[in-house]
């Protein structure tokens, strides 16, 4: 998996809508539909304290795996997701929540 947008600015892994992390987890079990999914790997963007120094960033990963529970998603091979771009939306209008992968198809 290469391409994960992320478009949840709120997120700590978001790298100009792009997710920094290594591998993501969605969640979403046996649902019929992306709206209950969600990204478990969304953590809240948080400054550092003063005694930190700048904000610590980290790299875009090369390549970011998707494990997923979602059973039902066309895309999911043995809880791996396989689509070649993956985009995660916020769940609400202002990123403050979760999130929701829009890249789900019902089998």
């Amino acid at each position: 998996m290469n391409s994960i947008a992320c478009k949840n600015a709120s997120c700590a892994h978001n790298r100009d809508g792009c997710c920094g992390a290594a591998i993501i987890q969605v969640r979403g079990g046996a649902t019929l539909s992306g709206d209950h999914t969600y990204c478990n790997t969304y953590s809240a963007r948080r400054r550092l304290g003063a005694e930190f120094g700048a904000d610590m960033e980290e790299a875009l990963a090369e390549e970011t795996l998707v494990a997923c529970t979602a059973i039902r998603c066309a895309y999911n091979e043995h809880y791996a997701c396989k689509a070649d771009h993956v985009v995660i939306d916020p769940s609400d209008e202002h990123c403050y929540t979760p999130t929701q992968c829009q890249t789900f198809r019902p089998r």
